[in-house]
């Protein structure tokens, strides 16, 4: 089933002194079916971070469509958009976003709180996802006395609290070393396989290669998809690099 079809996308700016267009999308369609693991990557201004803050409703779009599960998000308001935030859509920031007032057991259960859903079956939830993720022992804990990579668990806990129908991340491990990192896509693997849909903004061809799917931005716009198929994570790594490759070497003859 399809949970997201982004439909002709284009994101137009104006810059601040000289009032010249720079067009960071330029068209973008496609779509995620349900249950998918999708990683969308690109050199820094290829528009993968403006894409992103589209599907999240934090920006919109100047034309095209972006439906999710058939409700238009380029039509909502502001206020819309908070609640469609908090009900609909999980986030992973590089930079964690945690607040240190808060022990990690509260800011998981932030977005709960701040929507008002705290039910009877939080309490089970939360135990579920955080010995899923190895937290269940911190959760009394504050951030700063969290290592990265168990303040990235905590947020992904966060996250996730929401049962979301997307969760999106954007270069979740960009303040993690390799092993940190290895098993931050390890865990985006196994929710996956639980059937949580994901979508991951990242430079990495590493991060990429955990992913069933990636989609390349040049110059804001899609030039290439690669599917997995049966690759394990290391052959996948590999074709991602050689398109890269490609691609990189059809724009500089061009």
């Amino acid at each position: 089933m399809t949970i997201l079809k982004v439909n002709d996308v284009t994101k137009t700016y104006k810059t601040k002194f000289t009032n010249k267009a720079v067009e960071a999308l330029r068209g973008v369609s496609f779509s995620v079916q349900e249950g998918e693991f999708i990683s969308i990557m690109g050199e820094s201004g290829s528009g993968k971070s403006t894409l992103l803050n589209c599907l999240a409703t934090l920006d919109k779009p100047t034309s095209g469509s972006i439906l999710l599960q058939s409700q238009d998000l380029t039509t909502i308001n502001d206020k819309q958009s908070a609640q469609f935030r908090r009900q609909q859509l999980g986030f992973v920031f590089q930079d964690f976003n945690l607040l240190n007032t808060l022990s990690a057991k509260d800011n998981i259960l932030l977005p709960l709180v701040l929507d008002r859903g705290l039910t009877n079956k939080t309490k089970d939830n939360l135990m579920q996802l955080t010995k899923t993720l190895n937290i269940d022992k911190i959760i009394s804990k504050y951030p700063y006395e969290l290592s990265g990579g168990e303040k990235q668990r905590v947020a992904i806990a966060r996250s996730l609290i929401t049962s979301p129908k997307l969760l999106l991340a954007d270069e979740p491990s960009g303040a993690l070393d390799f092993k940190t990192s290895t098993n931050l896509f390890a865990l985006f693997q196994k929710f996956n396989s639980f059937n949580q849909t994901i979508l991951m903004v990242t430079h990495s061809s590493l991060a990429a290669s955990y992913s069933n799917r990636v989609l390349l931005l040049k110059d804001g716009h899609i030039v290439d998809e690669i599917n997995r198929h049966s690759l394990s994570n290391n052959e996948f790594q590999t074709l991602i690099n050689d398109r890269l490759l490609a691609v990189q070497e059809v724009h500089h003859v061009l």
